[in-house]
């Protein structure tokens, strides 16, 4: 009977072949959100139950039966699929859902002179698969949109011009006026010395 097994991927040992995994360890958590209170310690908004993580560490040896690249090669192959399988141990499924392979972490590998791999260490993480998500896209601006908003900012530039304008001529008239009154007054002072000349010379 097989030790475990990850789609066509099976753990055993034979006398022919030894092949099996070590630091099992698997992480099921709640998902949660602490909301602050003043002057108190945090209440706890539970959205739900998180994704399940398991992990496994595969010590590869060359040995009849087993080829050390071959294996690594065929691992990664299986995250590139992308393809969700039960993991079987024991001859029982571990949790409810399937797991997805996520990560593969190649390390301490042995090569000989040849550049032939004899040995590797291989940690592959695994993540529970429930369903399917789909892709958040923002939402698009249409083009009625980007014509009101560019209306509405020539509009904008236009009336910000008609006031600059109107603002030019009240300060041009304001100018004109103000010279025009400063000449009546000078006239005026004229006007009232040749009067005061008149009645002192008699001229």
């Amino acid at each position: 009977m097989p030790i475990a097994s990850f789609g066509k991927k099976v753990f055993s040992v034979s006398l022919n072949r030894v092949y099996t995994f070590n630091g099992y360890t698997r992480t099921s958590a709640l998902s949660v959100e602490e909301q602050e209170v003043a002057g108190s310690k945090p209440s706890s908004y539970i959205k739900g139950s998180a994704l399940d993580d398991l992990g496994i560490t595969i010590e590869l040896k060359k040995m009849k039966g087993i080829d050390v690249r071959k294996e690594i090669n065929e691992w990664m192959a299986i995250k590139d699929s992308k393809t969700p399988e039960n993991f079987i141990l024991g001859g029982s499924r571990v949790g409810a859902n399937k797991y997805l392979l996520v990560s593969v972490g190649e390390s301490d590998v042995l090569i000989d002179n040849q550049g032939r791999v004899l040995s590797a260490k291989i940690d592959l993480k695994f993540k529970e698969f429930v369903r399917l998500g789909k892709k958040e896209e923002k939402p698009k601006t249409s083009k009625d949109d980007k014509s009101k908003n560019k209306r509405k900012n020539s509009n904008s530039k236009k009336s910000k011009d008609k006031g600059k304008k109107t603002s030019d001529k009240k300060k041009s008239s304001n100018k004109k006026s103000g010279s025009s009154s400063k000449r009546s007054s000078s006239a005026a002072s004229n006007k009232k010395v040749e009067a005061l000349e008149k009645e002192i010379f008699g001229k």
